[in-house]
């Protein structure tokens, strides 16, 4: 219901829920929707890390900046320790060193567990979808005692330690990146981005997911407190939770009892039958060691079911009822403001400045998709190829709609064209593939096609799939005409071959800059162009005229390296040529940085310059198009390139998060770029928009100005976009009935909101 109604985990950090039974018999237990991973999960992350104990780090990647990643490479991971909830990893160099006191063989082999076979490990228990703040004096005190522990020496040993603490949706995994499950709120598939990944021999590596990694002299860490440690002290623990203070909130006190979180807290509570706001001083004694018994044994518990990958069975946590069957009640305690509701009118004033927007969102929807992406029928499809549509669907969000809306036989030669790269692709970008296997293999990749029984089994990639299941592809290729066959082949060997010239090499100059673009999406214009020509769909001079074909690609290829900067840095990949970014920073890392942002951005700017030189060229090819799926399926790509560059141009946000064009705003394209006068009208705005966001002081900007009135002088607007032809009273109505749904919405959340504070029923 939370989901339905918008609310989501950052709006609900600031509160304490308490759940009970709604009886007179009933005894509550203090409820947090969610939390983040506690110390049975700490303890398998530790297990996870065992068996790379000993070997060197050769690659680092990530997202973090509170480390410097450079220095962990050619260090050796020596111990492992963990302390409540959070994770030590010691490195050092080559010359092994002692292991210090707790260390990681003495920690995992006191609770006589073993190491399960599998080498990821995926959280049977919803723990991490809501945060719920303890007291602020609590987080004061975790804090502070960290921060001593920081300070201290290391013995004299030479090793480097780093602390993990895991936060919301925080994990690791070994030898495998974390997939998205669902779509975020903007529909996108977006897998989780790393914030370290620690790569060793023959492929293997770890990955840490969402977690504040900080370096510490020591772990300091206090057995005493550790609820899984055998040296617990137990009676310590009970003359704490006999203060005259709640018991729920002294169970999150993490200088009492490490590696408490609301899931032992919660299911502990409610086991021993107390009310999660008791005050430890007016219990008695027989029931603050019963409690003390229920969080040990739970705790336990916990971790030998997460060892052994069975579920674990929860009372009350993450419960409308408990197990016998009597309502929850809920409170919420202190002030807080969902942020949800706050995005929410944000977007509202987003749709308001663009109503055209909403109605053509609205008439896609209810129909006008069929005129740009008309359906495609599967009946008559034979299982192979509808396998194949299937894997377009489910690797492709941008162009299978449009793939599947060309005209006759060019539709399957461009779908297995493109699983086909697909396939390509994910070679090469799977990292757990070495350089001495991937490379034959983007070679050969092209004779594969000929092979009906050649399958890749061991790739780690989201769309492993195309490789696992290539020969239902290469036998859908070698079923297509001769003249397909040979054109896919083609511009699949000189792809390979490109691909892994790249490997190892950086892009320098600018002019390696387009020699990589040509390799992975000039090589597809130019390929595409052969198939349309050979489809007799358009004229031969499409696929002769290979210098506009690649600046299709280009202009493609260009603004998705530009927009995904961020991304790439937190995969450790680079595409910005050298030539450009090093006249603002030292290393392309440095662009990230708060200080340098105005460098950055008017590095960006450059390479913005530069992607739109390609935009006449785009012009020229698209107004030799005649057959309108092939248009359609040309035009509405370039459209939203222009649209991002627009959007990225001279924005500090690149360098912050992720730019996107609104949905509306897609749709909207999508409309209208159905003939080439409109695209030239499409391009000549954008092209304003950037004119208009030129800063006088921009190093790039006499460039800048003089491209976009190249172009402009060939996209003069000689006629009125579709989109902008409805009168005002549509966009009334549409603001309208946008403005009552959102009151509707926002009242609904208050009502929501209130419901919280009610204790029970009255």
């Amino acid at each position: 219901m939370l989901a339905m109604l918008g609310i989501g985990a950052s709006s609900l950090r600031s509160l304490n829920l308490i759940v009970w039974n709604l009886t007179n018999s009933a005894v509550p237990s203090f409820c947090a929707l969610a939390a983040m991973p506690e110390g049975p999960s700490v303890k398998k992350f530790q297990f996870l890390c065992s068996p790379y104990v000993g070997k060197m780090v050769s690659r680092v990647g990530g997202s973090t900046r509170q480390i410097n990643l450079d220095d962990l490479k050619t260090l050796t991971l020596w111990d492992i320790q963990v302390h409540g909830k959070n994770l030590f990893l010691a490195f050092g160099t080559k010359e092994k060193l002692m292991p210090s006191h707790g260390s990681m063989s003495s920690d995992l082999s006191e609770q006589g567990l073993e190491m399960p076979g599998s080498s990821s490990f995926l959280q049977d228990q919803k723990e991490n979808e809501v945060e719920v703040c303890t007291p602020e004096c609590y987080q004061q005190q975790e804090s502070a005692s960290w921060l001593a522990s920081d300070m201290d020496n290391n013995n004299g040993q030479s090793w480097k330690w780093l602390r993990f603490h895991f936060g919301l949706y925080g994990s690791l995994r070994a030898s495998e990146f974390a997939r998205a499950n669902k779509a975020n709120k903007r529909g996108d598939w977006k897998d989780p981005i790393p914030r370290l990944v620690l790569h060793f021999d023959a492929g293997s590596f770890l990955v840490f997911y969402n977690c504040r990694i900080q370096q510490c002299s020591s772990p300091s860490t206090d057995p005493a407190i550790d609820i899984l440690s055998q040296e617990f002290d137990r009676e310590r623990a009970l003359k704490v939770l006999a203060k005259d203070t709640p018991v729920c909130y002294m169970l999150l006190n993490q200088s009492c009892f490490s590696g408490i979180g609301n899931i032992i807290k919660n299911e502990a509570l409610y086991l021993a039958r107390i009310h999660p706001l008791s005050l430890g001083s007016s219990l008695e004694s027989t029931d603050l060691k019963s409690l003390l018994d229920h969080v040990v044994q739970f705790s336990l518990a916990w971790l030998h079911n997460q060892l052994g990958r069975q579920r674990l069975r929860l009372q009350i946590y993450m419960k409308d009822k408990c197990p016998k069957g009597h309502e929850a009640g809920k409170e919420k305690q202190g002030e807080s403001r969902s942020r949800s509701t706050q995005k929410s009118m944000e977007l509202l004033k987003k749709w308001l400045g663009h109503p055209e927007e909403i109605y053509n969102l609205v008439k896609f929807k209810m129909g006008g998709y069929k005129t740009v992406m008309p359906k495609m029928d599967q009946d008559s499809l034979s299982d192979s190829l509808r396998i194949c549509y299937k894997y377009l669907n489910q690797t492709s969000r941008s162009f299978a709609a449009v793939i599947q809306a060309l005209d006759g036989d060019l539709r399957h030669a461009v779908c297995i064209f493109y699983l086909v790269l697909r396939a390509l692709d994910t070679v090469e970008d799977d990292m757990t593939i070495s350089l001495e296997a991937k490379i034959p293999m983007l070679h050969n990749f092209h004779s594969y096609l000929y092979q009906p029984d050649w399958k890749f089994m061991d790739s780690k990639e989201k769309d492993r799939q195309v490789l696992e299941d290539f020969p239902t592809i290469s036998l859908e290729f070698r079923n297509l005409a001769k003249v397909y066959q040979d054109v896919i082949a083609d511009i699949c060997h000189k792809m390979g071959l490109g691909m892994a010239e790249f490997l190892e090499k950086k892009v320098n100059s600018n002019e390696q800059w387009d020699k990589y673009c040509h390799y992975v999406a000039g090589l597809v214009g130019i390929g595409l162009s052969r198939l349309f020509s050979a489809s007799e769909l358009e004229d031969p001079v499409i696929g002769q005229d290979v210098e506009l074909a690649n600046s299709m690609g280009l202009f493609l290829q260009k603004t998705n390296i530009i927009r995904d900067y961020l991304e790439d840095q937190f995969e450790g990949r680079e595409f910005w040529p050298k030539e450009v970014w090093s006249k603002y920073v030292k290393k392309l890392s440095d662009l990230a940085k708060p200080e340098n942002i105005d460098k950055a951005v008017q590095c960006m700017n450059e390479l913005i310059t530069n992607a739109l030189h390609h935009v006449p060229d785009v012009l020229t090819y698209l107004s030799r198009l005649k057959n309108q799926s092939v248009f359609n399926f040309c035009a509405i790509p370039q459209v939203m390139a222009i649209a991002t560059l627009a959007a990225c141009y001279n924005n500090q946000q690149i360098f912050k998060g992720v730019v996107k064009i609104r949905k509306g705003q897609a749709v909207t394209l999508m409309m209208d770029a159905t003939n080439i006068e409109a695209v030239k009208t499409i391009m000549y705005q954008y092209m304003e928009e950037i004119y208009q966001k030129v800063p006088s002081t921009d190093p790039s900007s006499a460039k800048t100005q003089q491209i976009v009135n190249t172009v402009q002088s060939m996209s003069l607007p000689s006629g009125t976009l579709v989109s902008q032809t409805h009168y005002s009273p549509l966009y009334f109505s549409c603001i309208m009935i946008l403005a009552a749904l959102s009151w509707q919405y926002l009242n609904t959340v208050s009502k929501t909101a209130e419901e919280y504070v009610h204790t029970g029923e009255n």
